[in-house]
């Protein structure tokens, strides 16, 4: 409970400080409100229609990570909505515990096997954001970036690119050796985190734990190369919806490259522990990216970091109320989420859905 409290805590403290570092930049919000005003609502829809679709390319992607007995897509999407509109209504990502409570109460999987899945979706989620840096800074370049902040971006962007690249080789030899080796994958984490605190070493261990408990698609060529396909397909269509904003907003000078590259700069910045609708992070990310990397105008920056968060998060979490009245699950059973999983022993049947 007490770390619970810290990871809130540090939720709200980064995204207040995010949002004092986004305002600072803003000199003239009369500017900013009427950028906005001036969106294009026809790309805007389209953009929120490509959000929602982003959570049912997840949901296909999840059933192949469940695996067997298979869990219908349309009821995968119900939960993934709900999961993803926790992550915009709680502090610290709590939806991340809400997918695989949901699925352990409505179908046959166990809770623990239902969490590994989020821990591998996660790693399938790094690697294609990864091969997509690389892809994107090796393949496309930005011909149109010049300097900014007294540097120059595009040696920013190779460096980053052979930093994604030795990242990613790293990362697919550690998957390698705890998919094809758990046993000394296992001893070698213990001895690795063994001079960690016990409370930092015991949750880095079930993190492992949790990874080769989840790793069947790892080890099945066809699996692992079906859920690398969906989840670059996933990414695509998140960086063609952000694309898609910055056209409502009369932003041009970006492309799909560059929507790429914003895409994972505002993911890195909102894997950590978040307040409630990713505040700060989200539009202090956009504005830095399109401001520093591409010289967007700084009112339109600030804007279009507006007018992107609209699109993607308030949408998401009327999904997920929406899919909680699908469902007939009540919010106060997602709320406390944390004191109803089930204790880390093999898995009792289910309370049924909607008891409490």
């Amino acid at each position: 409970m007490k770390s619970r409290k810290i990871q809130v805590l540090t939720a709200f403290a980064i995204g207040a400080v995010c949002l004092y570092l986004f305002a600072r930049k803003v000199e003239n919000w009369p500017e900013v409100w009427a950028a906005m005003l001036q969106t294009h609502y026809g790309y805007f829809a389209l953009a929120v229609l490509l959000s929602a679709n982003s959570i049912l390319i997840r949901a296909f992607r999840w059933q192949w990570l469940l695996g067997e007995p298979y869990v219908p897509v349309h009821r995968l999407f119900l939960i993934a909505n709900i999961g993803f509109m926790g992550n915009g209504v709680f502090p610290a990502r709590m939806g991340e515990l809400i997918r695989p409570f949901l699925v352990w109460r409505s179908t046959p999987h166990t809770f623990p096997t239902a969490l590994a899945t989020i821990v591998v979706e996660r790693i399938y989620d790094l690697l294609g954001l990864l091969l997509i840096l690389a892809y994107v800074f090796y393949v496309f370049p930005f011909p149109s970036v010049g300097d900014s902040a007294g540097g120059d971006p595009q040696a920013t962007i190779q460096y980053l690119a052979k930093l994604g690249v030795m990242v990613f080789l790293v990362l697919f030899g550690a998957i390698a050796v705890m998919t094809y080796a758990p046993a000394w994958s296992l001893r070698a984490a213990r001895t690795v985190f063994q001079p960690l605190p016990q409370a930092v070493s015991g949750k880095l261990l079930k993190a492992v734990e949790s990874f080769e408990q989840g790793a069947n698609t790892f080890r099945k060529p066809k699996a692992f190369l079906y859920c690398l396909a969906w989840t670059m397909i996933l990414w695509l269509s998140i960086a063609f919806s952000e694309l898609v904003i910055l056209w409502a907003m009369g932003i041009t000078e970006v492309g799909m490259a560059g929507a790429l590259f914003l895409m994972v700069g505002l993911c890195f910045a909102v894997m950590f522990p978040q307040a409630p609708g990713y505040l700060g992070p989200y539009q202090f990310a956009v504005q830095l990216i399109l401001a520093k990397t591409f010289r967007v105008d700084s009112g339109q920056a600030t804007a279009a970091a507006w007018i992107m968060w609209l699109s993607q998060v308030p949408p998401v979490i009327l999904l997920g109320f929406i899919s909680l009245l699908i469902m007939g699950v009540s919010f106060k059973e997602i709320a406390r989420v944390q004191e109803e999983i089930p204790p880390e022993t093999p898995a009792a049947p289910p309370p049924p859905m909607g008891s409490s």
